[in-house]
């Protein structure tokens, strides 16, 4: 039986208008948990107060740059509706953060490096070897760097399966209508209740909020003033112990498994406990 592909979106201004639709939408419905993602943002924006004074932290902070441009992203793909999205934001900021460790631990690697924008062939062949896959890189010796470090690059491979035509993410948002014979699609991400939409959102706070640690111990720490220092450690343990129970409150549930779902399911509940 022949079969016609149907598209529910009528145009790419129809597109944008339901982007907007949820946009405002979930911003209500999240209420006052609005106040993770604005106070996550918040301890992001202080980390920017430290002077850096160190030849080789300028391009671990211009990652952390790019990676605070990837949270912005991410939040703005969550809350037009685009949750899988968001997670190839999270995926690469983790390889921002995992650029960073590296550099900062191999600080004579910085040429290699900036070896992609070369036309040294040489050059880009060693950059092949080390930053193509930086998660890799920093997996093998997993044990020399940040404890942190662990965790994160669990997720990266948790995220990956969003950033790729990966069936568990195309087949479960298709339809098949057999009795009027259409085969569609949805173009946004959405969830039956509150709890499957707010679990989403826990993941996603959690991973940036783990790469901010991150960036701030191996990079912000050594050069924040005791004023700054002492303002981030306060915010950033109310933070935490908000995040946790939010966490708490809406744990991954084991059904999202049947839908599809399913790679964060035992990683993140164990974050979670942290």
């Amino acid at each position: 039986m022949t079969k016609k592909p149907k598209n529910d979106i009528s145009d790419f201004m129809h597109f944008l208008g339901i982007e907007e639709e949820n946009k405002i939408k979930n911003c209500v419905n999240l209420g006052a948990d609005f106040w993770l993602i604005h106070n996550l943002d918040i301890l992001y924006n202080k980390a920017l107060e430290c002077i850096i004074s160190k030849k080789e932290q300028e391009i671990p902070v211009f990652l952390f740059l790019n990676t605070h441009r990837e949270f912005y992203l991410a939040m703005a793909c969550f809350l037009r509706g685009h949750y899988t999205k968001s997670f190839c934001n999270l995926r690469a900021a983790l390889d921002s953060v995992f650029t960073a460790c590296y550099l900062l631990k191999f600080p004579e690697k910085k040429e290699i490096y900036l070896a992609h924008i070369s036309p040294d062939s040489v050059a880009k062949e060693v950059w092949n070897k080390i930053f193509r896959n930086i998660k890799a890189t920093v997996n093998k010796d997993i044990g020399t760097y940040h404890p942190l470090v662990k965790n994160l690059v669990a997720m990266h491979e948790c995220c990956s399966v969003y950033s790729h035509a990966d069936a568990v993410v195309v087949l479960t948002r298709c339809i098949e209508d057999r009795d009027e014979s259409l085969l569609k699609a949805a173009y946004f991400d959405y969830e039956d209740t509150e709890h499957e939409y707010k679990q989403w959102l826990g993941i996603l706070l959690k991973g940036f909020f783990e790469i901010f640690c991150l960036f701030w111990e191996i990079l912000f720490k050594e050069q924040a003033s005791a004023k700054i220092t002492e303002n981030l450690n306060f915010r950033g343990t109310k933070y935490k112990e908000a995040l946790q129970s939010f966490l708490k409150k809406y744990p991954l549930k084991s059904s999202k498994k049947e839908k599809g779902d399913r790679c964060f399911s035992g990683d993140e509940r164990d974050y979670s406990r942290k």
